[in-house]
């Protein structure tokens, strides 16, 4: 008889476990729709000088570019798999990294070159491809002493190599560039440092924040500020105070599964703070899924309703939006706008 019993309970968690994995398998792959907010008009004819154009590249990845000097943030196009993020080794995808790359030369109208690449913080979906970025392109690579090992683990030459300690402000042209630390947005893979380097191939979990940036982009002899760009919906109580930015480029990943109250404080300490008139959404696209396939792109597909709920954060904070007469947009594929008009 109590054999029969142990037999009768591994029969219940087998079925325990197969409704379990069937729940998770089937939410994984369970998308919301794309929010229903606008999206930047396409800007048709060439630029002027001194314009700053900017192309959005899919999670918090931009080039952003005068037509002197073209500046990368957060590089990463190769966009491995759930499957390989979840139990295999990443390294880069080099033919969609150049496609995603020619594309955006294209978008910005300019040649390809790339002065910079500046790195929000060391996570896989923001720092994978950014040493290949610097080493094909010679580029200067600014980040953490996280990124930096990282980067020097791919051979990315230490003269091409900046430590951003926060605060201070990092000239590529008439560009100028501030890094203000700030946090993580309160998930699982929140903390933690790359000690040393480390070389490609590795485990997601390998890649490890190290310090967060938001970046202040500003331009020209007045060093008028453009845009902020906030990678991840996370905060410190004050660090906009003192800056301002007309366009918030506002990292939203993971917050769909956070209280109201969390988003009304985030909205608070980066939107608000900054006097900000125009906000658009980021990192609220699958990035397991390829930006592009036979040289055409593909659409974004929000994440997963097992990981995020973007119709929860879409819709707080267009009413956010609303009540403080703010413009709110939402990001596509290669969606390009211009920052300036001088």
């Amino acid at each position: 008889m109590f054999f029969n019993i142990l037999k009768k309970l591994a029969g219940l968690l087998v079925l325990i476990c197969l409704g379990v994995t069937a729940y998770v398998l089937t939410m994984v792959n369970r998308y919301p729709p794309v929010p229903d907010l606008p999206n930047p008009p396409e800007h048709i004819g060439a630029f002027g000088q001194g314009v700053v154009r900017a192309v959005f590249l899919g999670v918090s990845s931009f080039g952003v570019s005068d037509g002197r000097h073209t500046i990368v943030f957060d590089g990463f196009f190769s966009r491995p798999s759930k499957m390989r993020v979840a139990f295999g080794r990443l390294r880069e995808d080099e033919p969609r990294i150049d496609d995603a790359l020619n594309l955006m030369f294209q978008k910005l109208q300019v040649k390809p070159a790339i002065s910079a690449v500046f790195v929000t913080h060391s996570h896989f979906d923001h720092l994978l491809d950014s040493p290949y970025i610097a080493r094909r392109y010679k580029a200067m690579l600014f980040g953490s002493s996280s990124t930096l090992n990282f980067a020097k683990g791919q051979d990315v030459p230490d003269d091409k190599l900046i430590d951003l300690r926060g605060g201070q402000v990092e000239n590529v042209g008439d560009f100028h560039i501030q890094a203000i630390p700030t946090r993580h947005a309160p998930t699982g893979f929140t903390g933690g440092v790359i000690a040393k380097p480390i070389e490609l191939p590795v485990h997601a979990l390998e890649m490890k924040e190290g310090t967060s940036y938001t970046y202040v982009i500003s331009y020209g002899s007045d060093r008028k500020p453009l845009a902020c760009l906030q990678s991840t919906a996370g905060f410190i109580p004050g660090q906009s105070d003192g800056v301002t930015c007309s366009v918030v480029f506002l990292g939203v990943g993971g917050l769909g599964k956070l209280s109201e109250g969390y988003m009304d404080q985030y909205w608070s300490e980066i939107v608000e703070k900054t006097h900000a008139r125009q906000v658009y959404l980021i990192h609220w696209d699958d990035f397991t899924q390829p930006l592009m396939a036979n040289g055409q792109l593909l659409p974004l597909k929000p994440f997963p309703l097992l990981i995020d709920n973007m119709t929860t954060t879409a819709s707080h904070l267009k009413a956010l939006a609303d009540r403080d007469k703010i413009q709110i947009g939402l990001l596509l594929s290669f969606n390009s706008l211009v920052l300036n008009q001088p």
